[in-house]
């Protein structure tokens, strides 16, 4: 208590009233309270001027984010319809495949029966054409095993209608002299058949 007498007693000394130190102090007090007040305004106006600009970045940037999400759920629509439809592609294509492989595998086989038919049929007609080029010159040469055709067509072991055959024969066709020989006459026409082969 003393001090704060003599404390008061100093501040009287010096023309200073406590009541007036206390105004001093609030009046202190207030400045430096005005002057936080005022850097705070400042620091809140930057702050928000940079939330302002950072809202308004993210919300363009939100913006874009959901076009592209928009765009690319489209284009995903799309692709799935494009899926489906090559997926249908696809199955009529491999339809297709098979029903090919299918038709080949007949034809293969079709066209193996018909080679060995061919075969058979050329070996056939290659033995028959065999035959015949030894039939002709076995009849250029005029002989058989010796014999003449000619005596041979004479001779009495030869049937009576393969006589006429040959004598019908003789005398169709081919024009050949009476007045020639035997022989000529079978000669010309062995010619002719042979022409005809």
């Amino acid at each position: 208590m003393r001090l704060s007498t003599l404390a008061a007693l100093a501040a009287v000394a010096h023309g200073v009233t406590p009541t007036q130190k206390v105004i001093q102090l609030l009046q202190d007090m207030m400045a430096k309270g005005k002057e936080d007040l005022r850097a705070e305004e400042v620091k809140f106006s930057a702050f928000s001027e940079w939330c302002d600009n950072t809202k308004a970045a993210k919300g363009q940037a939100i913006q874009r984010e959901a076009d592209t999400i928009a765009s690319l759920e489209s284009e995903v629509d799309q692709l799935q319809a494009d899926c489906g439809q090559l997926s249908r592609q696809i199955s009529s294509l491999d339809e297709a495949v098979e029903q090919h492989t299918t038709d080949t595998k007949a034809a293969t086989e079709v066209r193996g029966k018909e080679s060995a038919d061919f075969q058979a049929t050329y070996q056939d007609y290659s033995e028959t054409l065999d035959s015949l080029d030894g039939a002709i010159a076995t009849m250029k040469s005029g002989t058989v095993n010796g014999f003449n055709f000619l005596q041979l067509s004479r001779s009495s072991a030869m049937p009576a209608d393969v006589m006429r055959i040959l004598a019908s024969f003789a005398q169709s066709g081919d024009a050949v002299s009476e007045t020639a020989a035997p022989e000529a006459q079978y000669n010309t026409h062995l010619g002719g058949i042979i022409v005809r082969v």
